[in-house]
């Protein structure tokens, strides 16, 4: 099964819109191949790599991934992308702090037979940490938001 490159630009914003931003029943047998294996993150196999969403969306609940461009080539497509959410859960090592985090990234996805079979990426994971105010290797802690109190 052949899929043009509009296609498979269609299956990535699927991915994005019905797996991360919205949990869409029964869309992840359509657009996950069994053998998918997710990439900075982890997770092997469909079960795993929903896992590791669940997480993300568990740490942000309101978490929300804006696609600013989509390059496809053979079947690889590349996201240029914002994710936005609110810090309510724990992430990684960092207690929820209700702070806002928005930070950028790029994920590269293998689509076979028109099904995410595996990605790559890279994201500002230290900018992200700084926005919860966490230390940062080489960094410091950002500061908190002003209260919006007047002395």
């Amino acid at each position: 099964m052949s899929v043009s490159g509009r296609g498979m630009k269609a299956v990535v914003m699927r991915i994005f819109e019905n797996l991360f931003n919205e949990e869409i029943s029964g869309e992840r047998e359509r657009i996950i191949d069994p053998e998918v294996l997710g990439r900075p993150m982890g997770g092997r196999g469909p079960h795993e790599t929903l896992l590791v969403i669940a997480s993300l969306r568990g740490s942000f609940p309101d978490l929300r991934f804006e696609v600013e461009d989509l390059i496809a080539e053979g079947d690889r497509v590349a996201a240029l992308w914002t994710m936005t959410g609110t810090h309510l859960g724990p992430f990684l090592t960092v207690a929820p702090t209700g702070r806002t985090v928005r930070v950028s990234g790029v994920t590269v996805f293998e689509l076979p037979k028109g099904r995410w079979r595996s990605s790559r990426g890279s994201w500002d994971l230290p900018h992200a940490l700084a926005q919860l105010g966490a230390p940062v290797p080489g960094m410091g802690a950002a500061p908190a938001p002003p209260s919006g109190d007047s002395a």
